[in-house]
């Protein structure tokens, strides 16, 4: 059993009790006591506890935020899961990260994981999953008692609302540059034909064949001009 008493300093300490029957011929029966002072076991074990908690709070509020965590080992095994990725994909621990996240039948070619435990550092990279969303995966050394690392805590972030905004967003500015491409060409264009027109009614008008010719030559130089104008459109696209 485990008691809870105060010293003479009014500290609050644990103890632990083993206790046996104990029988011999030439003496009646007894019990044996063993008493252990287990203050710092159990200080220990409330510390990890609140550790426990606060992982477990920090985990909660990621997956209030959609923001999935896992750990998986070298062998590509799932190890771990919050609630937000079991959500997304299943309950998935013990199985093999790229067949279930990414629908493959190999690992990732360009997977951060094992860059993450060689390097000993965070690596980072955007994959489509089996779903067709994207993810920002961010894998990060889950190192071992020991000091050896066999495994990385990732942390998965759903960026496919982004990944469209930004889309949308390059889309908007090629289609303002391209509104804008198009005045600058109409106006140009609309200079073209204004010298045309302008050249072969005054031609028409007057009978002087010189002038006709001039005018004939301004008509050729602005058709020369639609020209330059045609051909850098075609070498822009």
């Amino acid at each position: 059993i485990t008691l809870s008493i105060k010293n003479k300093k009014n500290q609050k300490i644990f103890l632990e009790c083993l206790t046996s029957l104990t029988k011999t011929e030439d003496k009646p029966p007894g019990i044996l006591m063993i008493v252990r002072d287990i203050t710092e076991r159990k200080k220990a074990e409330e510390a990890l506890q609140s550790e426990r908690d606060r992982l477990q709070a920090l985990m909660k509020g990621l997956a209030d935020t959609g923001i999935g965590i896992d750990i998986v080992g070298s062998d590509y095994k799932v190890l771990f899961q919050n609630q937000t990725l079991k959500e997304k994909f299943g309950d998935l621990i013990g199985k093999l990260c790229y067949e279930n996240y990414m629908g493959l039948k190999e690992p990732c070619a360009l997977c951060p994981m094992l860059k993450a435990i060689k390097n000993n550092r965070v690596e980072s990279i955007e994959l489509k999953a089996a779903d067709e969303r994207i993810f920002e995966l961010s894998s990060a050394p889950f190192g071992n008692p020991d000091g050896t690392v066999d495994k990385v805590v990732e942390v998965v972030i759903d960026i496919t609302e982004k990944k469209k905004m930004e889309a949308q967003l390059i889309q908007a500015e090629r289609l303002t540059a391209v509104g804008t491409l198009a005045f600058g060409i109409a106006h140009e264009f609309n200079n073209v034909l204004a010298g045309i027109l302008g050249n072969a009614e005054f031609g028409m008008k007057n009978g002087d064949p010189e002038e006709v010719k001039e005018c004939f030559r301004v008509i050729i130089e602005s058709c020369d001009k639609a020209k330059s104008i045609t051909n850098s459109l075609l070498a822009l696209s």
